[in-house]
């Protein structure tokens, strides 16, 4: 069982140099990555979460090469996550039963350049039900030297990694539910087409926000909106009126190559009857409450990438 390790201050953390290790295996030689050759990153789902919600996080690990490389995926990464007192927040004690945390490196190479996948932070850690604010986090993902499942478990088990790629830091807030009121969103295009990774086009995704309860849209803090937890949108106004909606609208503009790396888990839908995925959009109020909306957006080329 491979412990998660936690550390004092996330300012400590420093690059772990890597080893010059490589083995080949499976017709693959395995590379220890060098500077600008992968992309880790790890995002929160949403920026804003009640007391007691599902706290998930998205990771990404992007091949920016030809080669290979074995990686450690979201599950086996190290998290360092504080609150606004730089108390860190302990892994959950389960006692005895404590669930194994197997090795499950994964293999992104030439033809999958993209592994993605969701984790849920409130599972393994065990966040003060008491406590209301901002936390801070960063993660540290192992390289292994091959693939510890296909009949090295048993060897590689207890080896220490050649090294860490660290991810980038982000912040969320947990918040007491009173804290919280909902409205309506709509896109256009609600149907957003995945190799807009690839392509990264100009163009922008029309969104419309209104019908929150007990607010006008012009109580909105539009510096302070959030996208799937941290994407912001390029253009904001308050418009007299939008099909669908009572009332002033707030009418939002993000770029399709932002959005469409913000996307998570793609499940088929059997309402609209195709590949699906939630979005959702948070932001303040200048009274400091927090406005949540969500709704569904089709998926073209889900298999584009990773996600699961």
């Amino acid at each position: 069982m491979k412990k998660i390790i936690l550390f004092l201050f996330l300012c400590v953390l420093s690059s772990i140099a890597f080893s010059s290790y490589r083995i080949i295996k499976d017709d693959l030689t395995y590379h220890r990555p060098q500077q600008g050759e992968i992309s880790i990153g790890i995002f929160p789902v949403m920026r804003f979460y009640e007391i007691g919600e599902e706290i998930q996080i998205l990771g990404r690990i992007e091949n920016k090469t030809d080669k290979a490389f074995f990686i450690e995926p979201l599950d086996g990464a190290i998290f360092n996550i504080y609150n606004e007192n730089n108390e860190n927040i302990d892994e959950r004690d389960f006692g005895d039963d404590m669930p194994i945390k197997e090795p499950c490196g994964y293999c992104i190479d030439n033809e999958d350049r993209i592994y993605e996948g969701l984790l849920d932070l409130s599972w393994w850690y065990d966040f003060p039900e008491q406590y209301v604010g901002k936390y801070v986090m960063q993660s540290l993902f192992p390289i292994f030297p091959e693939n510890m499942l296909e009949g090295s478990f048993t060897k590689y088990i207890q080896k220490a990694p050649l090294g860490y790629l660290k991810s980038n830091t982000v912040t969320f807030s947990i918040m007491s539910e009173t804290d919280f009121c909902f409205g309506e969103v709509t896109f256009n295009p609600h149907k957003w087409n995945m190799q807009w990774r690839s392509s990264e086009p100009e163009g922008l995704i029309n969104c419309w926000i209104g019908d929150i309860e007990g607010y006008s849209v012009k109580d909105i803090d539009t510096e302070e909106i959030y996208l799937n937890g941290y994407v912001r949108p390029v253009y904001a106004k308050v418009v007299k009126k939008h099909k669908g909606f009572d009332g002033k609208v707030l009418h939002l503009k993000f770029k399709h190559k932002d959005v469409i790396w913000a996307v998570g888990e793609v499940m088929y839908d059997k309402e609209m009857q195709a590949p699906c995925t939630g979005v959702n959009i948070q932001g303040v109020m200048t009274d400091g409450k927090v406005f949540e909306t969500e709704t569904k957006v089709e998926i073209l080329n889900p298999k584009f990438g990773r996600s699961e």
